[in-house]
């Protein structure tokens, strides 16, 4: 884990999931692409467990890694005790992690708000070709529909 001197969910943890809670449009997609794998699913910027607590309770084996340790306290707080076998959250960036294991999907969910600078998003990229899983990069997604299908 990275040593973080200065949460900045710090004074919003406690109140982030009453923006984002209800949202659970995205979830299904990425249960169906945890389906598609026996190995662990590797989730970037997991916050409070919005998408690996349910992913985790489908009985897919879940690490979620955020810089946040007040968010991932929520996380914790949030998370079913029969969930820890299948759910382990980590105090890390998003560059620059290590693990013992290979995952079969790599996602970062809500890409957008979470990884801002296109010099942190490069690094995140060059990071993560050096592994071989399904990589979603959903915003680049999102864009190849939005020009095939636009908007009137």
């Amino acid at each position: 884990p990275t040593n973080m001197a200065h949460d900045p969910f710090e004074v919003i943890a406690d109140y982030y999931d009453l923006e984002l809670s209800d949202y659970q449009e995205d979830i299904p997609l990425y249960d169906n692409l945890a389906r598609r794998t026996e190995m662990p699913v590797l989730e970037l910027g997991v916050g409070t467990g919005r998408v690996a607590i349910p992913l985790a309770e489908s009985g897919h084996s879940v690490v979620g890694i955020d810089y946040s340790q007040t968010m991932l306290a929520v996380a914790r707080g949030k998370a079913d005790r029969r969930l820890r076998g299948s759910l382990q959250l980590v105090l890390s960036e998003m560059t620059g992690f290590s693990f013992d294991t290979s995952f079969g999907l790599i996602f970062c969910a809500l890409g957008a708000a979470t990884v801002r600078d296109p010099m942190n998003a490069a690094v995140l990229r060059a990071e993560l070709a050096r592994t071989d899983p399904t990589t979603v990069d959903i915003d680049a997604a999102q864009d190849a529909l939005d020009s095939l299908f636009p908007c009137p």
